[in-house]
């Protein structure tokens, strides 16, 4: 059966066209620098230099990769103690020793409102406005 099958396929193969082979254009400049803008806009979300979202609030927390912390540690945690869903918190950065995350300015009382009892598994994290 498998033998068959191949033969079909096979058969179908010969009877496509092959497109002509055209003139190759080189667009070189403009490439180089999309590239270059791609990479300065990489550097500066790195560095921090980006604002947050619209009609977000951004919130610092004590730790980060440093600690084995995820995206998927920070939106559990965050939405367990602050009872609001995972779905309304925005970006997040997290760098080495800090993480930033955008929350909407509607639930800013309520995350700072339990600030005192974030925990990441066994550790205690401190929140604050950044």
């Amino acid at each position: 059966i498998a033998a068959a099958a191949l033969k079909l396929v096979c058969a179908e193969e010969k009877q496509r066209p092959i497109a002509p082979i055209t003139e190759l254009r080189e667009d070189r400049p403009r490439q180089a620098k999309q590239a270059a803008k791609r990479r300065n806009q990489s550097k500066e979300k790195a560095a921090g230099h980006t604002s947050h979202e619209q009609g977000m609030v951004r919130l610092a927390l004590s730790s980060g990769k440093a600690d084995g912390f995820n995206v998927s540690h920070i939106v559990g945690s965050l939405s367990h103690h602050a009872d609001i869903p995972g779905r309304c918190i925005g970006k997040i950065s997290i760098k080495n020793q800090t993480t930033f995350v955008d929350v909407p300015e509607e639930v800013v009382s309520l995350v700072l409102a339990k600030k005192s009892s974030y925990r990441i598994g066994r550790r205690q994290i401190a929140i604050e406005r950044a």
